[in-house]
C-alpha cells in the first residue's frame, strides 16, 4: 500500500472535500487503526486546524464507515 497525503489550501465542507479529491482521482484518507490516526494526525497538524478524513455516517446515523464502505472499528 502507498498513500500520498494531498495538502489542500482551500477551506472545504466535507462533501465538497471528497468532491475535490475525487476529481485528483484521489479518496479522503482512511486509517487502519486509531494508533495510525493519531501518528499521522499529530505529525501533520500540531495546530489542531480542522482536516477532513474519509470516515462519515451520512448513510446511517451513527453507523461510521469509511467512503470505501468498510465498517470503522
Amino acid at each position: 500500500d502507498k498513500t500520498c497525503i494531498f495538502f489542500e489550501e482551500n477551506l472545504y465542507k466535507w462533501k465538497d472535500a471528497q468532491k475535490n479529491c475525487q476529481s485528483k482521482g484521489g479518496a479522503l484518507v482512511e486509517f487502519k487503526d486509531e494508533d495510525e490516526f493519531d501518528i499521522v494526525v499529530k505529525s501533520i497538524n500540531p495546530q489542531k486546524q480542522t482536516v477532513w478524513i474519509g470516515g462519515t455516517d451520512t448513510v446511517t446515523e451513527g453507523d461510521w464507515r469509511w467512503t470505501s464502505g468498510k465498517k470503522i472499528e
